[in-house]
């Protein structure tokens, strides 16, 4: 199946805007050969439609055949939002990804989001678009269009708070600074030596 001429006759057919359609595709294109995808993802790209890729990071493509593609965005997999918020690889992987994406001047959008502390995490690593739970669960039309209307006030989420307990670094250089701070701080705290403490205790304890 050619499927750059089948979405051109879907297109054409139905006269939907090819700029207002994106196409989720995943690393497994690059399985039948880079050349080939390649030029069937720039024939897509011609006819005006977005590019996103689905899951990345999960499959095993070069990273060489995504500088050599049309993409317009790169969708993080579930996989790696999960758990950011205490797995410092995570949140390396997910910073690394968006660093990626900027370079090559596509997008970030970060998938299964739930939790607004997974929010603040990706505002902190610079991803700008997420999906998932936290935004809304799957809904009907009727619904939907309230939703839509009332999304600059009341349906957009909000970030939550990391806990002082929480406070998470990006990267695993950060969080060995932290943790160096942190022992630093305690070994300056004064310490009452126990013979003194002892004198000082009141009679019966």
């Amino acid at each position: 199946i050619n499927m750059v001429q089948t979405l051109h006759d879907v297109l054409k057919r139905t006269g939907v805007d090819p700029a207002t359609l994106s196409l989720e595709i995943t690393e497994t294109v690059f399985r039948r050969g880079r050349n080939e995808a390649v030029a069937a993802l720039n024939g897509l790209k011609e006819l005006g439609v977005s590019l996103i890729v689905d899951d990345f990071g999960t499959g095993y493509s070069s990273l060489d055949s995504f500088a050599e593609s049309p993409f317009d965005a790169l969708k993080i997999d579930r996989g790696f939002i999960r758990d950011m918020a205490t797995n410092f690889r995570h949140r390396a992987i997910v910073r690394t990804i968006v660093q990626l994406a900027t370079t090559l001047g596509m997008q970030t959008i970060a998938e299964g989001v739930e939790e607004p502390v997974q929010l603040e995490v990706l505002n902190q690593a610079g991803c700008r678009l997420i999906q998932g739970y936290l935004v809304a669960r799957p809904m009907p039309l009727l619904r939907l269009l309230p939703f839509l209307e009332g999304w600059g006030s009341t349906s957009r989420p909000v970030p939550g708070e990391l806990p002082e307990t929480m406070q998470v670094p990006l990267d695993r250089r950060s969080a060995e600074a932290r943790a160096g701070r942190e022992s630093a701080f305690s070994r300056r705290r004064p310490r009452i030596p126990l013979r003194r403490a002892a004198r000082a205790a009141p009679a019966g304890v």
